[in-house]
């Protein structure tokens, strides 16, 4: 496919892409986009700033001054405005793009003022592991999840923060969690209790702990819920709603990547060994 129109208004993201998924967070909108191969998408701008993160394939990015050579593992910038354009390669791309709310200059990104305000183009592969856990939260129904991964991602790719002492503020964190296991929690909420900016709280805590805020929490979710399934006479349904999980599909599909097994097929193996136990005792 050829877009041989230039393009003058700006655009979406999704632009000349056949197949996408987009959460909008408001502040920050992620996108997993992919594009045909040999595609050209003629030049064009977008109204907010975009920072990319190429997952698969590969483009070239044509700035009026400058072409990058976007490969996987690249981290790009384009501004809010700047027109470029884009020749996809022979393997097409896989890009996964988070949008920043241009209001957000003037508040929690201020300080990442000069890697937003200029086209530029990183090679970081060290950032693909924290990339492909957003890509897996994107496909999920957990919000707060793609949330924590998408600014952690955001603040590990655009500036090196300080590495602060996370002794207090961290267990703080941690007790925040599990605290409020019953409900999701948000990333702005947890940074506003302890004080640290939501981008240096997700990647201090990784480094911490060794997992995200969204995994962590989703995990000890879990644990409760498993504990409820061998106590508890509630329902399967109950359980997954009282674990703050949207509804019991939602539940069973992270329950059964957590623990290998479905909850009903949990519940009924501890029920079963329970009454081995009580035969044996006999």
């Amino acid at each position: 496919m050829y877009c041989g129109m230039e393009c003058c208004s700006a655009v979406p993201v999704t632009m000349g892409s056949p197949r996408f998924r987009r959460r909008d967070l408001g502040a920050v909108r992620v996108t997993d986009a992919c594009f045909a191969a040999r595609d050209v998408l003629q030049r064009h701008s977008h109204e907010r700033t975009i920072v990319g993160f190429m997952v698969a394939g590969g483009f070239d990015l044509s700035f009026s001054r400058r072409t990058f050579d976007c490969v996987a593992g690249s981290v790009f910038v384009e501004p809010a405005g700047e027109r470029h354009g884009n020749r996809l390669g022979a393997d097409g791309a896989r890009v996964l793009v988070l949008e920043i709310d241009p209001d957000l200059s003037r508040g929690d990104l201020a300080r990442f003022e000069e890697f937003l305000s200029a086209p530029s183009l990183t090679r970081r592969a060290d950032l693909t592991p924290a990339m492909r856990q957003l890509l897996q939260a994107v496909g999920s129904a957990d919000s707060a999840a793609v949330e924590a991964n998408a600014w952690e991602l955001l603040g590990r790719a655009a500036a090196p923060w300080p590495r602060a002492r996370p002794e207090g503020w961290a267990e703080r964190i941690r007790e925040l969690l599990h605290d409020n296991l019953h409900r999701p929690m948000k990333l702005v909420d947890l940074a506003r209790e302890t004080g640290v900016h939501r981008v240096h709280l997700g990647r201090v805590f990784r480094d911490r702990f060794g997992e995200s805020l969204g995994d962590y929490h989703r995990r000890i979710r879990l644990d409760w819920a498993a504990r409820q399934l061998q106590r508890d006479e509630a329902t399967i349904g109950e359980i997954a709603l009282r674990a703050g999980f949207t509804d019991q599909a939602h539940f069973t599909r992270f329950f059964k990547r957590h623990a290998g097994v479905t909850p009903g097929a949990f519940r009924e193996g501890y029920q079963r060994s329970r009454r081995v136990e009580r035969d044996t005792a006999r």
